[in-house]
């Protein structure tokens, strides 16, 4: 049987470092979790609010949809617009070529030029 001698047996100053050493290492891999995870919910909030405002615009757009569709011809001729234009007058697609399509100019650079 043999017997551990004194010099193998590890300090107490030295596990009390070592014992540091481990905790600062920990607080350092936490405070960096913590990062990650503050990073991760600010980017979720980012893609949550972006989805309502998304799914809010399509709603009225739907809701200005349907109310124009549930006019009748000659309402939808007081207001200038004919029943195959409604989704394009809601949603703003394929308005080149039409009346409605914005305007555009040209600027030349002088306010008398456009007076």
């Amino acid at each position: 049987m043999t017997s551990l001698s004194k010099t193998s047996l590890p300090q107490a100053s030295d596990l009390a470092s070592n014992a540091e050493a481990v905790q600062r290492g920990l607080d350092q891999q936490i405070s960096v979790l913590a990062g990650f995870v503050g990073t991760a919910v600010a980017a979720l909030k980012r893609v949550v609010a972006t989805a309502w405002t998304n799914y809010l615009a399509y709603r009225a757009k739907r809701r200005a949809f349907d109310e124009l569709m549930a006019l009748d011809p000659r309402m939808l001729s007081d207001i200038g617009i004919g029943r195959h234009e409604v989704q394009s007058v809601v949603y703003g697609q394929g308005l080149e070529g039409t009346m409605r399509a914005p305007k555009k100019t040209a600027w030349t650079g002088s306010r008398e030029a456009h007076a």
